[in-house]
């Protein structure tokens, strides 16, 4: 929920913000002992963010199942986060999609999606 502050611009409330995420960027790749490449992944930072789920769509294909869900973060305002960084959230990696910045850097809100 957003207040008003004494100027009348908008103030994000950090109540909200109630689960903690971490934000990793790829820092190149490598091989591993049976010679695949793997992506290695490092942690720019932690922080506190309201999650909003946005959806989830259901795909079935001869003999998988596969679960798309989508959600919105809103975290304090990063100027360094990119579309090629993931979140880590809730043992899972979500990859972001869209990054939006609210206000005047205020706060950030990152539409990000998991498959499963």
């Amino acid at each position: 929920m957003r207040c008003l502050t004494a100027f009348g611009a908008q103030m994000i409330r950090a109540g909200r913000r109630d689960r903690k995420i971490t934000i990793e960027r790829d820092s190149g790749t490598t091989r591993n002992a049976i010679g695949s490449i793997i992506s290695n992944w490092v942690t720019l930072r932690s922080t506190w963010v309201e999650v909003i789920p946005t959806s989830g769509n259901e795909a079935f294909r001869v003999g998988a199942d596969r679960v798309v869900k989508s959600a919105r973060f809103v975290m304090p305002f990063f100027s360094d986060l990119t579309e090629k960084d993931r979140i880590v959230f809730d043992s899972q990696n979500w990859g972001i999609v869209y990054i939006r910045e609210i206000g005047r850097r205020e706060a950030t809100e990152v539409l990000a999606q998991v498959a499963k």
